[in-house]
């Protein structure tokens, strides 16, 4: 029995070893079959187009792909940029004249003023004042001219003791004006009070700034210009400010016609209308003064141009076919490039595919497969 038995192990070991033997074998034929199959196709899609055709022999039958634009002409504009402080167009500030402390406050920041228009109070009896005596005196010199004026209107006394009367009176009238100022401040500009320094109650001495009222509704700024850009610039040219990816619009209202020793530059005011105030007083913004501008030029993108052997060029189409042209290039941005020669308005040049085409490649429209009808004409 044990004979049996080890025969039985035997035979079901070697069945196993069999079965393993065939797996093996049938994976590797399965693999040798895919390697031949693709080594039958050519090797992958990667150099086959339509019908296994290479892309080199469907470029040369039906032609490069490309995408156009009609050029035409335009505004081509060189600005210089720079970080300003846009500030009121009119600002006044007013401090302190005296000693003393603030009694009340009339007005609200953000609220508009009109020139004399009280702001704050302080007491009349403030000590060193003499309020009270310089009332006095003016109610006494008022008086005395309307009695001298009725006499001399009557005859009865000389030009002169009028004179006088008239001269005493509207000295005592200045001085108290200037001391009601003093302890009623009032805004010297029509504007908005756009800062509040102090409090009621707030003690101040002379020289301490109390308010400041401007008028938010136009904006300026200046910018400084190198002399061989100051000459391109004039009274009235359109300016351009960039804040909070907020574009605003303005002009140029003056330019210095002298050199700024300390800065090596010109100074050039510039004005942005604000009516509905969305930009806040002192803001750094960037602004744009244009140095350069030529209507009716030719201008290519940068990408559109393509550089051999350190030589400008540009690709047009004429005829279903890519024309290489030469390219005398003037003045240029970051982007943009403007073309003295080489291209006129109308040509159709090549804005995708340009580096993949060479003078005289047969090209298509990418996505219609011909040329657009109203292609350029060569030089």
């Amino acid at each position: 029995m044990a004979r049996a038995f080890q025969a039985g192990k035997q035979m079901k070991t070697n069945t196993h070893s069999h079965t393993l033997s065939a797996v093996r074998a049938m994976i590797i034929l399965a693999a040798v079959t895919l390697l031949l199959g693709g080594c039958g196709s050519g090797g992958g899609s990667d150099s086959s187009g339509k019908g296994g055709q290479s892309m080199d022999a469907i470029y040369q039958s039906e032609g490069i792909p490309v995408r156009t634009r009609t050029v035409e002409p335009k505004t081509f504009v060189i600005a210089v940029a720079q970080n300003a402080s846009l500030g009121a167009s009119r600002e006044s500030s007013v401090v302190a004249a005296l000693t003393g402390e603030v009694a009340s406050i009339q007005a609200k920041v953000g609220e508009k003023l009109t020139k004399g228009q009280v702001v704050l109070r302080f007491p009349a009896n403030t000590p060193g004042l003499r309020y009270q005596e310089a009332k006095a005196s003016l109610d006494n010199a008022k008086w005395n001219y309307t009695r001298l004026s009725n006499l001399y209107d009557a005859g009865n006394i000389s030009e002169q003791k009028y004179q006088s009367a008239k001269t005493g009176y509207e000295t005592a009238r200045a001085s108290f004006e200037k001391l009601q100022e003093i302890i009623a401040p009032t805004s010297p500009i029509d504007g908005t009070l756009v800062k509040l320094d102090v409090q009621e109650s707030e003690h101040v001495n002379p020289g301490e700034a109390l308010f400041t009222v401007a008028d938010p509704g136009n904006l300026e700024a200046r910018v400084w210009l190198t002399g061989g850009e100051i000459g391109s610039v004039t009274v009235g040219d359109a300016v351009t400010a960039n804040w909070n990816n907020q574009e605003i619009h303005g002009t140029v209202i003056q330019k210095d016609l002298t050199i700024d020793q300390r800065r090596g530059a010109y100074g050039v005011r510039v004005r942005f209308p604000n009516p509905d105030q969305s930009v806040p007083l002192g803001v750094t913004a960037e602004v744009r003064v244009p140095v350069y501008r030529q209507r009716g030029a030719v201008v290519l993108n940068r990408a559109e141009v393509v550089e051999q052997n350190g030589t400008p060029y540009a690709f047009v189409v004429q005829d279903k076919k890519a024309v290489r042209r030469k390219l005398q290039i003037g003045r240029s941005t970051i982007t943009q490039v403007e073309i003295a020669s080489g291209i006129n308005a109308g040509d159709q040049v090549i804005t995708e595919g340009q580096t993949l085409v060479s003078d005289g490649s047969l090209v298509r429209l990418s996505g219609s497969g011909s040329v657009s009808e109203n292609a350029g004409s060569s030089q």
